[in-house]
């Protein structure tokens, strides 16, 4: 697996690099050579927070862990990657290695977890309005929920969502273009 690793207010240092390399060789049973790892380390006051991303295949796998300790935060995080992979691997036979979907063994688990699958308890359908992203930070302060789908001023589809620092983000779907 190729590993990216970044540092936001945080040194990661030898030793806890070789932590979450031998780590992450666990779960590397799922993946094939292929794939490819991001991790970033911050401190945001006394917290440390590690988010882990796997891609495989085209695949996001993604994984946040937070405590005062980043030792912690490894397994906390890879254990959360590995439920993802159990809780959806008959539907990921094209991602994950046979051999690690059939294997009643797994990295961070004794025993297979309780995964019951979610239930879709609403469907909403609305239509997307083109604006600014002023107007969009209006409607989402105005909207009560912590996104808000619109189209920006090029037509390409948007979600502005409300960060848990206070601060708003935005993602833009990259291969869209709605006609407005």
């Amino acid at each position: 697996m190729q590993l990216t690793t970044h540092a936001k207010n945080f040194t990661i240092s030898d030793k806890l690099m070789g932590i979450i390399q031998k780590k992450l060789e666990k779960i590397q049973v799922y993946f094939d050579d292929a794939s490819s790892g991001t991790i970033v380390c911050s401190r945001i006051g006394k917290t440390e927070k590690m988010e882990i991303t796997i891609n495989q295949k085209g695949r996001l796998f993604r994984a946040e862990a937070s405590s005062s300790n980043m030792y912690a935060n490894i397994d906390l995080a890879l254990a959360k990657i590995e439920k993802q992979i159990i809780k959806h691997r008959d539907k990921l036979r094209t991602i994950i290695k046979d051999e690690a979907r059939d294997s009643k063994k797994f990295a961070f688990y004794t025993k297979l977890p309780n995964v019951a699958p979610a239930e879709i308890m609403r469907q909403k359908s609305f239509t997307i309005e083109k604006l600014s992203v002023e107007e969009a930070e209006i409607a989402l302060d105005t909207s009560d929920h912590s996104f808000y789908v619109y189209a920006n001023a090029g037509g390409k589809i948007c979600v502005m969502y409300r960060r848990t620092d206070g601060h708003v983000g935005i993602i833009e779907v990259a291969n869209s273009k709605i006609i407005i």
